[in-house]
């Protein structure tokens, strides 16, 4: 009996860390530490977003940590299929489509420095496959 009652609580309660290894969502861009320039080395940029709106996977909390690759490049130059969004502007939403493999062979430089004091957690840092600016945003 009490193993049903666990079960059934689990199923009505899931563990709060409970979150996928590939999501898409739309967030607004609340922060983002410009990395050194991309020239031999593919620098990566630690982003935070917050105002979540998940659109496919399992995710909790009410902010992400994305690194993205190369930011002072348009995602149309970046990387073919990496979105169309032009430049990273502090406030505009994003529907990002998130990874945990870094896919681009990001370079990431951890330090107080270049992340910018950014604390966050290597459990809700993804690598951004693709960014277009939200379609939501584009109409107004």
């Amino acid at each position: 009996m009490l193993q049903k009652v666990i079960i059934i609580l689990l199923l009505l309660f899931p563990p709060v860390n409970n979150i996928s290894n590939n999501l898409v969502i739309v967030g607004r861009l609340k922060r983002i530490v410009q990395p050194p320039d991309c020239g031999h080395i593919h620098f990566g940029a630690l982003s935070e977003y917050d105002n979540i709106r998940l659109i496919q996977g399992v995710y909790n909390a009410k902010s992400i940590f994305v690194i993205h690759g190369c930011p002072e490049i348009s995602r149309t130059e970046y990387a073919k299929g990496s979105g169309n969004l032009q430049s990273f502007r502090i406030g505009d939403y994003h529907r990002l489509e998130l990874v945990k493999k870094n896919i681009y062979k990001v370079g990431i430089i951890i330090d107080s420095d270049t992340t910018g004091k950014i604390v966050h957690s290597d459990s809700l840092t993804y690598f951004a496959k693709t960014v277009d600016l939200d379609a939501a945003q584009i109409a107004h």
